[in-house]
């Protein structure tokens, strides 16, 4: 017997996550490309911006190396943490200040981790 691979996208609801991330993607644009000029502007001023984000992917992704499971279990509580953070970030469209839409950035990441991996993944992407 042929055991059948699943596709990330064969499971119900993925196209519906995708949308979300799609969504959040576009909606994030002008608040990188604003981190972007604030981390590359000069190394006095934030020489350490623009290495955070890759070595905390890379430590992310470590973590979760260490905590796969075959079944994921997504929680929807994640939509109570990502719909006041893209709040954040729509109402930081309207002020232009850039920084409170960075904040709705970070504040972003919980909800979606949760949205999309899970409980038990999400608390193994906590750092100590």
């Amino acid at each position: 017997m042929t055991a059948e691979v699943e596709k990330p996208f064969d499971r119900p609801g993925a196209w519906i996550h995708l949308s979300w991330v799609v969504a959040l993607a576009l909606l994030a644009a002008p608040t990188l490309v604003f981190l972007w000029d604030k981390w590359t502007q000069s190394i006095w001023l934030n020489g350490h911006g623009l290495f955070m984000p890759p070595l905390v992917a890379f430590l992310g992704y470590y973590a979760l190396r260490r905590e796969a499971s075959e079944h994921d279990e997504p929680s929807a509580w994640g939509f109570a943490l990502l719909a006041p953070a893209l709040l954040l970030i729509a109402l930081d469209s309207a002020i232009k200040t850039e920084l409170l839409a960075a904040f709705g950035l970070v504040a972003c990441l919980p909800g979606l981790s949760l949205l999309l991996l899970g409980p038990r993944r999400t608390r193994a992407l906590l750092f100590p």
